[in-house]
This record gives structure tokens, sequence and C-alpha cells, in this order.
């Protein structure tokens, strides 16, 4: 009976294989190929570097190499898709043409260089501890390197023994799959051939993108499950290159002699000689909490990340229209600090800040190449070794500015997007998600239902363009004008965070819980110096751990996962490019304006070229040039700048065990 239906079944899968072209099934036969070939490299990975999954499960395994799935299809279809959507154009030139064949033909050798990438891979791993991305510049710029790469893969002889079998194998079942007779046994017909034209065409596009979410495959995608070594196993080396050579080479200036630049980051980051820091991790440290009022039990941790509220709007910090109340009220009974600062003017540079600790640079963006892959220590997970539950919610759609895969990088236990709310239909504000109001009682409900101790981030959105706010509500301005919008959506989204907080406080969580309010960047117009394009406010609020009152020292959203863990009481290993807001440690603010940095201390800024070039001192408050010797300040940017950059592309932020290595020699 088994054998019948088997014989039934498969006479029924080759009856409806008939009814496609043959164009159609060799294509089905050389995507198996490929797809084979890449998951017995995912398997070679896996067996290769099996000491970093001891802890995983084997269904987490299974997983990732579904997972790595999309990535595999996503790069055989840019290799090979374009050519097979040619021989899909209907007609009967593909039975004897050999320009079919040559079609055919043309992807081989893209497939075997890409194979060569992926073995060479296997053994970068060990040494990296991410696949090839930013690397391929180093390698392909420098013909020492290049030739010293190359003699380091020679020695794995069984590599080479391994390509040598692998790529005729590949080329005999290509041949085998793509052969001309297949093409010469049938005529579909015009109107079989259109029909599965317009199928392949949107089998190609979606598999290209790899997704339905707003914005295509990125390399985040690869870490839904939290863990980053299982993001390594769904990637491939050939996709972390392709995503680097299209976002760009993340080029280094070093300004100074390497171990001058690490030693003066040190001392803004105040890691002393003593914490057994190595070499290859210099920023990679030991935090220890600061005597914060906090004892006993652990204190829930609210993190809200206010869209797009700059200081110079804020009532609070001195703007004249009262367009924050609720905020401005919460300030009279919390800790406010006034000269806070944004370390980039997008909603992604504020996101590495603030929970990684790290700056993002236009052309070394971890939110969209191979630097995803890095081994970072995020908010999430730093929280996650303390025994807390972690949640990051957003109320836009699911992929949205890449947050999801982001949050998971960062070791957040669980992503919750628009899609995953149940929503009502006037919830939604049509254009980028789910208005701030109605976030607040969701948030509050997922609040009610965490286990404690637990840390949620609540990143809101109505603030941001095109700054929809719902019919109905009041508005504080005319809204004819872009600044009377953004105006109007300051006031809707203070006001829902009034909401919020109403809700809040008569759980049983409110107690035992600290709230911190940050806003992620600035907005509007007229913002010409620094401090306006930057300054955003941070509000530490619990009334019963913490005295009210205004503190002025200059800090960053990179100060916040050490400030975070004073405010916790947690002691945790961290690599963030800031210092404490209730330590001693030196303060400054790092910030990127696109063409030049910016440098604040005390009162004065320093901006200067990207290149190291033209300088300039200003007054902190009146934005006039100033006299005076820059070198000092100018050192610490450069450095800053340097040592950051250079961490980030070459994976040195943190070792992916989570402890310092010892100290090698000398910088």
């Amino acid at each position: 009976m088994l054998k019948k239906t088997y014989r039934l079944l498969i006479e029924q899968i080759h009856r409806l294989s008939g009814l496609l072209p043959a164009q159609t099934r060799v294509f089905f036969l050389c995507l198996a190929l490929v797809l084979s070939v890449f998951q017995i490299f995912r398997l070679a990975f896996l067996i290769l570097h099996w000491n970093i999954f001891t802890g995983d499960t084997p269904s987490d395994i299974l997983i990732s190499f579904l997972i790595g799935v999309r990535f595999d299809l996503h790069i055989a279809l840019v290799i090979m898709g374009l050519f097979f959507l040619l021989l899909h154009i209907p007609g009967g030139w593909k039975k004897h043409s050999i320009l079919s064949q040559t079609l055919l033909w043309i992807p081989v050798p893209i497939f075997l260089l890409s194979f060569a990438l992926m073995l060479i891979d296997l053994h970068y791993y060990s040494e990296a501890g991410r696949h090839l991305a930013q690397e391929i510049f180093l390698a392909t710029g420098n013909i020492d390197d290049f030739t010293s790469s190359m003699l380091m893969i020679a020695q794995y002889r069984w590599s080479i023994l391994f390509y040598a079998v692998l790529a005729p194998v590949f080329i005999y079942i290509w041949r085998w799959a793509t052969r001309p007779a297949r093409f010469r046994k049938e005529s579909p017909g015009f109107i079989r051939e259109t029909i599965v034209l317009v199928g392949f065409f949107l089998f190609f596009g979606l598999g290209v993108r790899g997704t339905l979410e707003p914005k295509p495959l990125k390399t985040g995608h690869a870490f839904s499950q939290g863990k980053v070594e299982l993001g390594h196993l769904a990637l491939n080396a050939v996709f972390t290159v392709a995503r680097t050579l299209v976002s760009g080479e993340g080029e280094v200036i070093n300004y100074y002699p390497v171990g001058d630049a690490i030693e003066t980051v040190r001392d803004l980051l105040d890691i002393d000689q003593k914490f057994p820091v190595s070499d290859k991790f210099p920023v990679f440290r030991h935090h220890d909490p600061a005597n914060n009022g906090t004892s006993g039990k652990k204190p829930n941790i609210v993190l809200i990340v206010m869209e797009s509220w700059g200081g110079k709007f804020i009532g609070a910090m001195g703007a004249p229209v009262k367009a924050t109340p609720v905020f401005d009220d919460l300030a009279q009974s919390g800790l406010l600090f006034t000269d806070f600062y944004a370390n980039g003017r997008r909603s992604q540079e504020a996101m590495a800040a603030i929970i990684m600790g790290v700056p993002l640079f236009s052309d070394m963006d971890i939110f969209t190449s191979g630097l995803e892959q890095n081994n970072y220590r995020g908010l999430g997970r730093i929280f996650a070794e303390q025994g807390y539950e972690t949640v990051f919610m957003h109320g836009g759609k699911v992929g949205t500015l890449g947050l999801n895969g982001f949050a998971k990088i960062a070791g957040f236990a669980r992503y919750i997007g628009m899609e995953d709310l149940d929503l009502k239909p006037d919830d939604y504000d049509g254009a980028w998600g789910v208005y701030d109001h109605a976030m607040a009682g969701h948030v509050n409900d997922e609040l009610r239902s965490l286990r404690e101790p637990f840390f949620l981030l609540w990143f809101t959105l109505s603030s941001h363009e095109p700054f929809r706010i719902p019919d109905g509500f009041p508005r504080i301005q005319s809204n004819g004008t872009r600044e009377g919008k953004m105006y109007n959506a300051l006031h809707y989204s203070d006001y829902s965070l009034g909401e919020f907080f109403k809700k809040a406080r008569v759980e049983g969580y409110f107690e035992n819980t600290v709230f911190i309010l940050v806003g992620d960047h600035s907005a509007g117009k007229n913002l010409v110096t620094p401090r306006e394009r930057h300054q955003v406010p941070l509000l530490v609020y619990s009334p019963d751990r913490f005295e009210p009152g205004r503190v002025t020292k200059v800090g960053s959203q990179m100060d916040l996962i050490p400030t975070i863990m004073d405010v916790a009481g947690i002691p945790g290993d961290h690599h963030s490019f800031g210092n404490s807001m209730f330590g001693d440690g030196r303060r400054y603010a790092f910030v990127n304006l696109g063409s030049i940095y910016g440098w604040l201390q005390k009162d004065r800024v320093l901006t200067v070229n990207t290149d190291g070039s033209s300088p300039m001192l200003y007054d902190y408050n009146t934005n006039r040039p100033v006299k005076g010797d820059p070198s000092q300040q100018l050192k610490e940017i450069l450095s800053f700048v340097q040592v950051s950059k250079t961490l980030i592309r070459d994976n040195r932020l943190a070792p992916m065990t989570g402890t310092p290595q010892p100290i090698t020699g000398g910088k």
C-alpha cells in the first residue's frame, strides 16, 4: 500500500512538472543544486566551529539552517535569476540557440568563485569571529595582504581537496540539468510561456528581496533567534561580502599612531591599567554600579525613547512654546540632565548609541552592512544576564528601520511591532505606524504581564514626520506649516506620555520601576549650532529612589549603558564609548554632523573636518569662535573616531565568550 502511494505521488509530481516549460524545470533543478551546496558549506561551518554551538539545542540549529535558506536563495537568484528570466521570454529560440546555452552557463564561474569565497570564510571565521565583510577591501586593496591570505588558505590541504572535488561535481550536475535535449522535446506555446514568465518574475523579485517587510533582506534578519552564533550560522559569506560592496568600505583614517589613539580613548573612558583588558579589545571592561540609592530588590527599568524630541522644543529645557506639559511636570519630580546630546540626527544613530554604546558613521552603518554580525554587548544582553526579562516595543511595521533585527542583536528576548498587536481600525496612522496614545495602552498591558525584574524599551513614533496625529486632537499651532505640524505632533506625543503614566501609576509594577526618558534626535528648522542640532532631554524618573534635580554634566547617548546599569544597581561587562552620568568620569559628547565631527566639553565646542583638518573652537552658548589651543580636544575627538571605527570594523568591541582576554603585550 505504501509503495503504491509513493508511486502515485511521484506520478502526480511528474505530471504537474510537465505543465511547466523546460526552462522552468531546468531553473528549479539548478536552484536545488546551488542551495544544496550552500547548505553543505553551512554544515561544514557548524562542524568546524562546533565548540561555540554547544549551548544551543538541535531545534535552534535547525531553525538557523532554515533561516539561512533565505540568504542562500537571495544570493542564488542574484547570480542566476536574471539569466533564467531572459530564458523565460516566449519563443522557440531556446531549442537550438547558442545564446540559450550561453545564458545557462554564465552563472557557473560566478558560483565557483562564490564557493571559493565561502571556503576561505570557513577559516577566516576561526580568526575573526565573524564572516568576511569589510575585510574584502583590506584583502583586495593590498596585494601583500591578499597574497598572505591565499598562502594562509593554502596550508589547509583538506580544504583544497574539498574544493577540487566539489567544483567538478557541481559542473557535472549543472551540465546534466541544463543539457540541450531538455529544450528540444516540447513546444509549450506562447500563452503558457507568458503566464509562467509573469510567475517567474514575481518569484524572482520576492526571492531577491528576501522578505515582505518594507525594506529588503538585511544581515540583521539572521539574528532573529537572539544569539550571535546562530545568526552567524544562518548567514553565508557571499551575502555579507555583497552587502559590504554595496554599502561601502568604511575607511579608517589613522590620525595618530594606534597605541597613542587607544591610550587617549582609554583615558577618556577612565579605563585604568589594573583592569585586564587585552590589546584586541581595548574598551571592553567591567562596570560596578555606583552608589545610586538602589538596594535590595532589583528595580524594573522602562526606557522610553522619544522620537524627534529635541531639547530646543522641550518646555522644561527652556522652550518658549509649552508643547510638553506632561514631560515638564515629570521633570519637576525627576532627575533632568540638561546638557545631554544625541550622537547623530537619525534614529539609527540614536539606537546604535543608546542600546550598543557605539557611534554610527555614514560609511560604517551597522544596521545595513556585515557589521551587524559583530559581537555586541547591547542593553538587552547585559540585563538578561542579570535575570531581567527584556522586551523592545515599537509601533512601526515590523522591519521598520531594521529595528526588529537590531533589537535581537542587542540581546532583547522579544521585539513587538505593529503586526504583533491587536489593533483597532483607528489605531494606525496610515503612514508610519501605531498612534502613540494607542501604543501607550499596549505598552502598559505588556508591562503588566511581565515577570519582574524586567527591562522594556519603548520607542515612540508619532512625533516623526509626517507628524500625523489623530483627528480631533487639539492643535497648539497652525497645521499649515512644517514647524506647526511638528509642535502639534510633539504636543500629542507628550499627551500620549501622560496617558501612559496614568495607566502605569495604578499598576503593581509602578512602585518598583525606574522610568528613563530620552530623545532620539532633534527635529525642526533653524537648528544652527551643534548644541541646538543635537541637544535632547534625558530624564530619570523614580521619586522614591532619586532626588529631583537638574544636572548640567555634559553627556551623550553613548553614556546610557553604564548610566542605566548604575540606575538598576547591576554589574556587568560592556564596550560603551561613554561613562556613567552618575560617575566622576570624563565628560564629553561626540556628535556626527555629517561632513564634520563635533566635540562638546564644558563651555567649548570643537568642530573638525572628517579628514582631521580645519579644527575650530567655539563658545558653547554663543556659538562664536574663541581663541585657544584646540590640540588636546583635537587629539581626543580624532582618537575617538579612529579607535571606534577600527574596533567596529575589525569586530574588536568584545570577545564572543563575554570575558576579557589576557593582555598579550604593548599596544
